[in-house]
């Protein structure tokens, strides 16, 4: 920056000269960067946007899964001795329900000891040991305890052994096996006819193994555990106790659930006009404008989808328009929707497989929509992200635009300080000729 003589011989404020004549000159520069934010703020518009208009299509895209026309909901009247629960294959129907036996496993215990790591006690020889129909037979000699002995038990497939202390004052000791699955098949047997000497040990059943035992509307079953899958089609039991009286369960079509998932739908619609109406909006009075106002891409998407949603498409299975106005959805003056649940839930009643076609048929309204929004505007080549990469190349455009102008707009600044500069020294030099010029012109006329 050349040197700056201030005012030094003129007497004006040059910096305030320049700063006024670069202010005016920067006044282009401004509008760029207005412009860019203007940009920056549509981006960021558009691209939310699209995330609404993305959640729109996620809705259709769940209604027309056939598997949600085929939820159902259950009930029971009581839920202490099991619980229920229901798939899309369930039938409906009311049932009564009893649990006579729960699915058990087999408990052995044998007679009291009073060591369990003494040596010399036991019979040795060879135990077997029978789990559901498999025989496995075990070897001890002279060092068995009821420690190691529940030891080889216990590595038993199907069976697990421990040591139990009973607290007893003179024999606390019992050798404990357990079962480890349920069912009468998984029965336990021993076999200590091949054990001599000492102490043999002689196990009795404390738990028998068994199936558990249930009643649906007086047809028994019978189960090996008690998780029981498809009762009947489409609901299972979890067992828990026996029951003392029949249990009611219900099961029925899960109306709610679908009219929920419509008027999820209905929100999404709503939700995307509500943000473009804000996000579009002018005020003339203090000329403020949204950062989608006057943007004709999602504009145009707005009123191609809108007009799409009044407009049937494609026919049922009887042959009937498909139209999302006849489940009870209508357009507001706003342009909004509404849902009327009781009209919907007519309709349900009515005609449950055209409800379903509005929003899974191929041709229908629900699926002509998702699939425009899927393919035109949400896609990697839609028209949204085709707008989001215009605006990012204009924004990049401004960016360079903005920097070559400060470049420019610094270059002036230093010419006008230069010649300012040079506009002091010529008067600072015409002042000194002036001086001396008077002071020659007096010393003469004296």
């Amino acid at each position: 920056m050349p040197l700056s003589l201030d005012g030094i011989n003129s007497g004006l404020d040059t910096s305030a000269l320049i700063g006024s004549l670069v202010a005016v000159a920067g006044a282009p520069g401004a509008q760029l960067t207005e412009d860019q934010d203007d940009a920056r703020d549509t981006l960021e518009a558009v691209g939310e946007f699209k995330t609404k208009l993305a959640a729109l299509q996620t809705s259709l895209e769940d209604l027309a899964d056939p598997e949600v026309f085929g939820e159902y909901a259950l009930s029971q009247s009581d839920d202490t001795a099991f619980l229920a629960s229901v798939g899309n294959e369930a039938t409906a129907g009311t049932y009564e329900i009893e649990v006579t036996e729960l699915a058990k496993a087999e408990m052995e215990v044998s007679q009291g000891f009073a060591e369990k790591s003494d040596t010399g006690v036991l019979s040795t020889g060879t135990l077997s040991v029978t789990v559901a129909g498999v025989t496995t037979d075990l070897d001890f000699d002279a060092e068995v305890t009821l420690s190691s002995m529940a030891t080889a038990l216990d590595e038993v497939d199907g069976i697990s052994a421990f040591v139990l202390d009973t607290g007893d004052a003179s024999t606390p000791y019992k050798l404990v096996v357990l079962g480890g699955d349920t069912g009468a098949d998984n029965s336990i047997s021993f076999d200590t006819s091949a054990l001599t000497g000492g102490t043999t040990p002689t196990f009795t059943e404390q738990v028998s193994a068994q199936n558990a035992e249930v009643s649906v509307n007086g047809i028994g079953i019978s189960s090996a555990d008690n998780t029981l899958e498809d009762v009947i089609p489409g609901m299972d039991l979890d067992l828990t106790q026996q029951t003392t009286d029949p249990v009611t369960v219900t099961i029925n079509r899960d109306d709610a659930a679908i009219m929920d998932k419509i008027e999820a739908f209905v929100d999404a619609w709503n939700d995307v006009r509500v943000f473009h109406g804000a996000s579009s909006d002018y005020d003339p009075e203090t000329g403020s404008k949204g950062a989608l106002y006057n943007e004709g891409t999602t504009r145009g998407i707005l009123d191609t989808l809108g007009l799409k949603i009044v407009t049937p498409a494609g026919e049922s299975s009887s042959g009937e328009d498909l139209s999302f106005s006849l489940l009870g959805i209508s357009t507001t003056q706003t342009g909004n929707l509404e849902l009327d649940r009781e009209a919907l839930q007519d309709m349900l009643d009515s005609d449950y497989d055209f409800v379903s076609e509005v929003f899974s048929a191929e041709d229908g309204p629900g699926v002509t929509l998702s699939t425009l929004m899927d393919d035109t505007y949400l896609g990697t080549d839609g028209f949204l992200k085709n707008k989001e990469d215009s605006l990012e190349g204009t924004i990049e455009d401004l960016e360079d635009s903005i920097a070559s102008f400060e470049t420019r707009l610094e270059s002036y600044e230093e010419r006008l300080r230069e010649k300012f500069t040079n506009m002091e020294v010529a008067l600072g030099q015409l002042q000194s000729t002036q001086s001396y010029l008077s002071a020659l012109i007096g010393g003469t006329s004296s």
